[in-house]
């Protein structure tokens, strides 16, 4: 992950919080109809996905914005979003809507807190992640001053 990229991971509404591993985190797969109307919506709204490695599909830029789609064996996966924080305007409304569409919160991993699919929210998390501290001042975040 890129310094200006942030991450939100899309977490069913009625599932848990993910859990906390020692490689991040793990969130409860999705329905196989959940990541076929995710799928619909992703080809309409960004064109042809790519295959970033088996079962795992991207739509989107790798170094700016994106959504990765992981699929599991019986039809159901995860689907997380890669916010470019230099230019997130025109991402946030999908991110927000695709998460209405199949029933999510908004997990954020940076905070290990969930949000509501609402642009103002994922706009002011956003705004607080360390993906905009380093887009308004890079020298200093690599300096570790912010």
């Amino acid at each position: 992950m890129a310094l200006w990229q942030f991450d939100v991971a899309l977490n069913a509404k009625d599932a848990a919080l993910p859990a906390i591993t020692d490689e991040g985190y793990e969130l409860a797969p999705l329905s196989e109809m959940a990541m076929a109307r995710a799928n619909k919506f992703l080809m309409r709204h960004f064109g042809q996905a790519w295959e970033m490695l088996p079962q795992w599909s991207v739509y989107g830029s790798e170094g700016g914005n994106r959504f990765d789609l992981h699929l599991e064996e019986l039809g159901g996966g995860t689907i997380a979003a890669r916010i470019d924080a230099r230019a997130p305007e025109h991402f946030l409304p999908r991110v927000c809507e695709l998460a209405s569409l199949i029933g999510c919160v908004l997990y954020l991993p940076e905070t290990k807190l969930c949000i509501q699919p609402i642009r103002e929210e994922l706009d002011k998390a956003l705004g607080e992640s360390k993906a905009a501290k380093f887009v308004r001042d890079p020298h200093n975040v690599l300096k570790g001053k912010s």
